[in-house]
């Protein structure tokens, strides 16, 4: 790929001329299990004012809401490469172009895979290594730093290490129970997880420990055989020709690992064996894991949209396993008129959930034949019970045809509603099974079935106080609808299917996007970002709301149990993902003008998809 002026100037600016580094992939082994790369860095951030989904993550208003006060955030986000900081300018100067993760399977089955950040360097590695070591100096945390040579190279290995503390007082030492006392544990010093990184001739490399950055070392200076060479990689090759950043799940290593996994976890040591129990070979041939190729998602970034394609693909579908369980099906993809009008994203699909229950019960049958039989046992002895035949009367009525959909925020709960909905081939049978499950729960009296233009509407009450949670259900002579938000998404659903049409597919990047589609499509799916963004906020700034008014109550019960502290302590203040965050930096004017539309198709060899962001 030809350098942006901006690398060419970087380049320059170095004090060692650096010279080209072999591709990354071609140093990491044929059989790491999972392998993601920007291929340069620099090119990708010199798109960030351009590409829409890169613009979008530059949002300033976006990330002052994420960072808000929380100063660790903001020291990290001063590294991110999409932020204009003196460090991030820093980081790309000394890392301008490859930057990898990659994970290895281990040498030994008992120890973990590798993981390991590998990124090419400007030639430059004492200033690398003054970076990382600066960098380190300027925590506030208590470190230590130990280095050793590998192969030339130094490996330096990061331990913070915190204050000593009682053992019997700490829930890691819960395990020795069954000592009397603690006295050869009496104190500690507690080691947080620490790291090791090295500054290689091309290439820094940070990992867990030194052993996995030493493993990692190794094989930059070659591999036998290179990921390029693997069966995963040269699939995504000869599906995507170009691409700015890729992931790739190496699914043939990785089947083969746990496989390999499995039979070390279920071998039998003598008298352990439990004949009654799933044996190594049966839920092997009954995953057929082998089958599994890859997994892989390739971006690419332009001024106009950006593209994610992705892709599983595998061998010998027809043998079943876990494959079993993408029952898609073409030509049954329509304009759902049961989508609300006002949804902010929606999507359909073609989908045998017959076939899917079927392949999980071939799945369970193969694996744990004595468990199946037990299953069928009781689905007979509950069928008798009831006089109706749940499976054929509930699954088999479902049909292949479904869709789901968002509905904008506009509650006090800080829930957002969903709708999902399911065609049905037998309305009658799946009704008269949903009445005899209803009458043998004694639910009928709680849940009234509810008339509504033809439909049969249930309505559960809340679940849990003031979470707002309605789930409610209808039964239609051609659907069965689910909702998060009541009977009222229902009503919409059900109003516009006896019309005919619904507003949504009539917005113009819908209906481009949806004529657009090939003719072999499994789904279809679409997002208003602008009105998802917001809808999301609006929920944060709710459930924020309600967690300050908990902390007041909490409060107020603190002070009158002030004499009794350990009643005192039942009432500490609620914490939540949404108390660090500054909703107030993105206003209610604060316009993000993107949409993000998909489809899938499936053939033999591969599930594939293509998602396309673009600005309005």
């Amino acid at each position: 790929m030809k350098k942006s002026v901006t690398t060419a100037l970087l380049l320059l600016a170095s004090p060692v001329a650096m010279l080209a580094a072999p591709a990354i992939e071609s140093l990491v082994s044929s059989d790491a299990l999972f392998f993601a790369k920007v291929e340069n860095m620099s090119d990708l951030v010199d798109k960030k004012d351009s590409d829409p989904l890169l613009e979008l993550f530059s949002n300033e208003s976006l990330q002052q809401m994420v960072i808000g006060d929380n100063e660790e955030a903001k020291e990290l986000d001063s590294l991110n490469p999409l932020v204009d900081s003196e460090k991030s300018k820093e980081l790309l100067r000394l890392f301008p172009t490859q930057w990898s993760f990659v994970v290895k399977k281990p040498q030994a089955m008992e120890n973990s895979p590798v993981f390991g950040l590998i990124v090419e360097h400007n030639g430059d590695k004492s200033s690398v290594e003054s970076f990382i070591k600066k960098a380190l100096a300027e925590s506030e945390e208590e470190e230590s730093i130990e280095s050793e040579v590998f192969e030339g190279t130094t490996i330096y290995t990061v331990t913070s290490v915190e204050e000593e503390t009682t053992a019997s007082d700490d829930e890691e030492y819960e395990e020795y129970d069954e000592y009397d006392d603690y006295s050869d544990y009496d104190d500690y010093e507690e080691e947080s997880n620490g790291f090791a990184f090295a500054v290689a001739d091309d290439f820094f490399v940070l990992s867990a420990d030194a052993d996995s950055v030493k493993s990692l070392i190794s094989d930059l200076s070659g591999v036998d055989s290179s990921l390029p060479n693997s069966s995963a990689f040269r699939k995504m090759a000869s599906k995507v020709s170009s691409k700015d950043a890729y992931m790739l799940v190496n699914l043939e290593a990785v089947a083969a690992y746990l496989e390999e996994l499995i039979r070390i976890q279920l071998a039998p040591d003598g008298e352990d064996f439990n004949p009654m129990m799933p044996t190594a070979d049966q839920i092997i041939n009954a995953l057929k894991l082998y089958n599994l190729e890859a997994f892989y998602a390739a971006f690419n970034s332009s001024s106009d949209e950006s593209v994610l394609e992705s892709a599983l693909t595998y061998k010998n579908k027809s043998e079943g396993g876990i494959l079993s369980l993408l029952a898609y099906e073409t030509g049954v993809l329509s304009e759902n008129s049961l989508v609300p009008g006002d949804s902010i994203s929606a999507s359909v699909a073609g989908l045998d959930l017959n076939k899917m229950i079927s392949g999980i019960e071939q799945i369970i049958s193969d694996a744990y034949p004595m468990g199946f039989m037990m299953y069928q046992q009781y689905l007979m002895n509950y069928n008798a019970q009831l006089g109706v035949d749940l499976k054929a009367s509930l699954i088999g009525s479902i049909g292949n045809q479904m869709f789901t959909a968002a509905l904008p925020y506009n509650g006090e709960n800080g829930e957002l509603t969903q709708v999902i909905g399911f065609s049905l081939k037998d309305s009658a049978a799946f009704s008269q099974a949903l009445e005899s499950i209803f009458q043998s729960m004694d639910l009928s009296e709680m849940v009234p079935a509810v008339d509504y233009k033809g439909a049969t509407v249930y309505a559960f009450p809340e679940m849990g106080e003031g979470t707002g949670v309605k789930f409610a259900f209808a039964v239609s002579s051609e659907w069965l609808l689910i909702s998060t938000g009541g009977d009222a998404p229902l009503h919409t659903a059900l109003d516009q299917g006896n019309a005919g049409s619904s507003d949504f597919w009539k917005r113009r990047e819908v209906a481009k996007a949806y004529r657009g589609l090939p003719k072999d499509s499994i789904g279809f799916s679409y997002l208003e970002v602008n009105d998802f963004i917001h809808s999301i906020i609006d929920s944060f700034r709710v459930q924020k709301k309600l967690i300050e008014e908990q902390n007041v109550e909490m409060a107020a019960m603190r002070e009158e149990y002030a004499d009794d502290p350990e009643m005192a302590a039942l009432f500490e203040d609620q914490e939540g993902t949404f108390s660090s965050l500054n909703l107030d930096a993105v206003s209610k004017d604060t316009e993000f003008p993107y949409y993000l539309y998909s489809y899938s198709t499936m053939d033999e060899g591969a599930l594939s998809s293509k998602a396309v962001f673009k600005r309005k």
